[in-house]
């Protein structure tokens, strides 16, 4: 067996290394992101029902108050934030998504060049 056999065993292994290193940063930002994500839509409830039960105390409608609600400035600069993060926790969950699959990839590379190494 020549040196440039294993040549491509060193770069998938290298490949693993570096996804599982990059998988390392994000851990502690994953479960955050996961959070933010599955609870999006509760926090876009519960930043309009605060402002529905304000405008319900001057309306007799439950209809007009929410018009009120989403027209209100309030609501409109609390939706950009939960939409800011909720798209930085959507970044985050596809890079750690994008580097897994990196590490399977090596990971499938590396059990091939062992195979073809072995005939």
């Amino acid at each position: 067996m020549n040196p440039h056999d294993h040549q491509h065993l060193f770069a998938a292994q290298k490949g693993m290394s570096d996804a599982i290193t990059a998988m390392e940063k994000l851990v502690p930002a994953i479960g955050l992101a996961r959070q933010v994500t599955e609870f999006s839509a509760d926090r876009r409830k519960m930043a309009l029902s605060k402002l529905v039960v304000e405008y319900m105390e001057e309306e007799k409608s439950t209809v007009a108050a929410e018009h009120k609600a989403r027209a209100d400035s309030r609501y409109q600069e609390q939706m950009k934030t939960i939409l800011r993060e909720t798209g930085e926790a959507e970044r985050t969950i596809s890079t750690w998504t994008l580097e897994k699959i990196k590490f399977e990839a090596a990971r499938s590379l590396l059990s091939c060049e062992k195979s073809l190494l072995s005939m």
